[in-house]
């Protein structure tokens, strides 16, 4: 039996491996090159045990055209703000997301 951390793995890379995948077939013309893993995890100072753990992942991706215009490392928010990458629209989020899900 795999424990927690092998199975978090596991799913990660499926994760990532769908989402590029899907983000790629959607923008042919802005591919994903980096894909950046936040995890935060949490606990209530009063008890530290299993039950009051909270796990919580963001899949950021980086792609060709943040990197043509210069945005690196952590410094993705900024694409906004630069004008490098539009905020995407709410049928665009959901048409990766509906691709994401059809992969699993």
């Amino acid at each position: 039996m795999k424990c927690e951390l092998e199975e978090f793995g596991v799913v990660t890379k499926q994760l990532e491996t769908a989402l590029i995948k899907s983000y790629n077939k959607l923008s042919s013309h802005d591919k994903v090159k980096i894909v950046y893993l936040v995890r935060l995890a949490e606990s209530t100072l009063e008890k530290r045990n299993r039950k009051t753990w909270h796990l919580h992942v963001h899949m950021i991706p980086r792609t060709t055209l943040m990197k043509k215009k210069c945005v690196s490392g952590w410094k993705i928010a900024e694409c906004r703000q630069k004008g490098v990458k539009e905020k995407p629209t709410k049928k665009k989020i959901s048409q990766l997301m509906t691709s994401i899900r059809k992969q699993f």
